[in-house]
């Protein structure tokens, strides 16, 4: 970002059109889901090595705290995850319900502000 905001006069349009890009918008979304997702699916994985590595050990009950505190561990994180989601997903439709009228107040007043100016006017 910052290479890109400091490559010239024009910088700031450069970034603003690189990261607003539709594909990138996607691949950036699917990256923080993956990441989202993945998150407890990890912390599960690692209670099962760690239950792998203690039984090797010669002592699995030894391990049971620890497994039990990272399966616990990674459904918080995926109720944390799910809950955020859904959040978002209010949020935006509450955004987009209260988008369309403040869109169309601005829509007119711009059309009303073009038709004042005339033929030679200046749009400063």
């Amino acid at each position: 970002t910052y290479r890109l905001l400091t490559a010239g006069a024009t910088g700031f349009e450069i970034a603003k059109s690189y990261y607003l890009n539709p594909n990138i918008v996607t691949m950036r979304h699917v990256a923080v889901k993956g990441f989202f997702y993945s998150l407890p699916l990890f912390v599960a994985s690692t209670s099962c090595m760690v239950f792998v590595a203690f039984s090797n050990a010669g002592s699995p009950k030894i391990a049971l705290p620890v497994v039990t505190i990272l399966a616990l561990a990674a459904f918080v994180l995926w109720g944390v995850n799910m809950k955020h989601s859904s959040i978002f997903r209010r949020s935006y439709a509450l955004a987009k319900e209260h988008e369309a009228p403040l869109l169309s107040v601005v829509e007119s007043h711009a059309a009303s502000h073009r038709s004042h100016l005339g033929m030679f006017g200046l749009d400063v």
